[in-house]
Order: C-alpha cells, then sequence, then structure tokens
C-alpha cells in the first residue's frame, strides 16, 4: 500500500498515470481444502515468482491479503494497454507447470485492472479495480476484466 500512495503521489506531482491491478487465485479455497495449507502457501510463492519473472521492471507487484495481490502498472497510457500486459501475466500463471504441487489441477488467476486519474484518491483506483475484479471472477475466472 505504501508503494501505492507513492506511485499516486508521483501522479500528481508529474501528471503521468498509472493502473493498479487487483490478482487473485482462483478456487484458492479449494487449493487448501483438497491439498492442505503448505502446498496453498507453496502456490502463493509460486505464483509470486512466475510474475516477478515476467512483470516488466518499471512494475511494483505484492501480497495484498490472502491470496490477492496488487500490481502498480507504471508507464501505461491507457486502460486497454494495462489490461494486455496484465493478461499476460494471467496466461503465464496459467500456462505455468502445477502438476507437482496440485495433481491433476490447474492454477489461475483473476485480475481487475484501473487507471488512477489525475485527482482519483487511491481508495477510488482500488474501488474501481476491485469491482472489475469482481467481474473476471463471476464471468468465468481465469480472465481480465478493466475499468
Amino acid at each position: 500500500m505504501e508503494l501505492l500512495r507513492e506511485e499516486h503521489r508521483r501522479m500528481m506531482r508529474t501528471g503521468e498515470v498509472f493502473a493498479a491491478a487487483l490478482i487473485d487465485i482462483d478456487h484458492f479455497k479449494h487449493v487448501n481444502d483438497t491439498f492442505g495449507h503448505q502446498v496453498g502457501d507453496d502456490v502463493l510463492r509460486r505464483i509470486t515468482s512466475v510474475i516477478t519473472t515476467v512483470q516488466r521492471e518499471t512494475d511494483r507487484f505484492g501480497r495484498h491479503g490472502g491470496e490477492e495481490f496488487l500490481l502498480l502498472l507504471t508507464k501505461v497510457d491507457d486502460l486497454a494497454t494495462a489490461a494486455e500486459v496484465v493478461d499476460r501475466l494471467r496466461a503465464t500463471v496459467s500456462g505455468a507447470a502445477w502438476e507437482d504441487l496440485v495433481p491433476g489441477s490447474r492454477v489461475t488467476v483473476s485480475a481487475g485492472v484501473a487507471i488512477c486519474h489525475p485527482n482519483d484518491p487511491v481508495e477510488r483506483l482500488l474501488q474501481r479495480a476491485d469491482a472489475a475484479l469482481y467481474e473476471a471472477k463471476t464471468s468465468g475466472r481465469d480472465r481480465v476484466c478493466a475499468r
């Protein structure tokens, strides 16, 4: 959250917009219930590793709570570009090797993306990203929605 506030202050100084993506592991409760919490922790670590390996150098990624992550996308001009970047990350997670952790299962993520506009408070940005994440979850999971 501190990085988010820092990026917001930078935007207010420079006028350069940025985006935020809330990323949530699909059916994570099933992973914990079926394979145990240790495997759930291993899944969290692997997702973190996969995303930080392929994220853009200028972006910032961290755990937002539970099985939810926050990705700050700098140097994006529009919502479509931000959504494309996040969709590439989503596809990488989906295509990663999971068989050794969750045999017979696949791990996927859903994401909601929003652009922070000048004079937008951080809370409004997160509300829009959360609403987009909810849309991704309710429309089938393993997808990215943007607002």
